[in-house]
């Protein structure tokens, strides 16, 4: 089994986590690389050509009759390795990190449903991402991954019950712009003395925070590696969009498909989720019995009013199981199993 490496040249390093962590991962798999070795260098000329190198190399070096994993997307290279694979009778596994259609305007989903059928199987994010791909029109052979993994070899912070003033600390990691995250900005309405929160990441605007508000802490921005030593809380929140009432618009209809990364960095940290009821994920969550479920974030005062130390002590303990298969790259070692029988 083959997979042709890059450069990642995102101008953050919490854009390229989970596929450099994919790579790695690879490796302890015993899937080699035949291109170029990994590179992150953010210079967007090197990135071009070295990633172009690379590409032509690992399609030069593909065996006949193989497997080849390719990450999609991976921009105009995944139709050239296709190409490639179908040339030398390859079987092609494609692990999803986004779904282009369901994002962007850039392709639709008939283009991408064609895409995805010429692999022999594909790896997607979980049961509720494999029924919307057979109903794009997907016959390939569908795995769920079931959560993304998430490598660290550090020691990360334990999930606290509670901190000194009684309150359970909610932390919200990611893009804090209003863009995609306006509801970031209405934290303040769920006024109780159980919860609070703390932000972490970049975009967050204090001029857009009311004045004096009590229940939100801004912790500032860290690389993947760094925020996993820094997060301190007793939860990890899944939400998106523009209001605590739901997850609404482009954002949220994603949440119905995809695993969001911060999901793993959570379980990484030790923390129990707060999941949104209608999100992909929300049945992973309840299934492990590692977090709550909510319909909108105004119904959190009142479950944590009621919530045990015994209780959330539970929920830990079952998040530390899943942290040891992330940390150890278990998920997707078992999907490439199953993809390739």
């Amino acid at each position: 089994m083959y997979y042709v490496s890059k450069n990642y040249h995102a101008r953050s390093s919490a854009r390229i986590k989970a596929k450099v962590d994919c790579e790695i991962i690879f490796e302890r798999a015993g899937v080699k690389n035949i291109g170029l070795p990994l590179r992150t260098k953010k210079n967007k000329i090197f990135s071009f050509f070295y990633t172009l190198l690379s590409v032509t190399l690992g399609a030069v070096r593909l065996p006949f009759d193989s497997f080849l994993v390719l990450q999609y997307p991976l921009s105009k290279y995944y139709k050239m390795l296709l190409k490639a694979a179908e040339i030398k009778r390859c079987k092609v596994i494609t692990l999803l990190h986004d779904i282009d259609s369901q994002r962007t305007a850039h392709k639709s989903e008939s283009q991408e449903s064609k895409l995805f059928n010429r692999s022999y199987a594909v790896i997607a994010h979980n049961k509720a991402m494999i029924t919307f791909l057979k109903e794009q029109g997907v016959t390939s052979d569908l795995i769920s991954l079931e959560i993304f993994d998430y490598l660290f070899d550090g020691q990360s912070n334990e999930a606290i019950a509670s901190d000194t003033d009684g309150r359970y600390k909610v932390v919200y990691a990611g893009g804090l712009s209003t863009r995609k995250n306006n509801f970031i900005y209405e934290l303040y309405k769920l006024k109780s003395n159980s919860l609070s929160f703390r932000l972490y990441g970049p975009g967050y605007s204090e001029e857009l925070s009311p004045n004096n508000v009590e229940n939100t802490e801004y912790m500032g921005v860290f690389s993947p590696e760094e925020v996993v030593e820094k997060i301190e809380g007793s939860f990890g929140l899944v939400w998106d969009g523009a209001s605590i009432d739901t997850c609404a618009g482009p954002f949220g209809e994603y949440l119905k498909l995809n695993n969001p990364h911060k999901t793993s960095l959570y379980i990484q940290c030790g923390l129990p989720l707060i999941m949104w009821k209608q999100a992909a994920l929300a049945p992973f969550v309840e299934k492990n019995n590692i977090g709550v479920i909510v319909d909108s974030l105004e119904e959190l005062p009142a479950i944590f009013d009621r919530l045990t130390k015994e209780e959330h002590e539970e929920m830990v303990n079952n998040v530390l199981k899943i942290k040891r298969k992330i940390t150890n790259g278990e998920y997707l070692q078992s999907a490439l199993k199953l993809a390739c029988n």
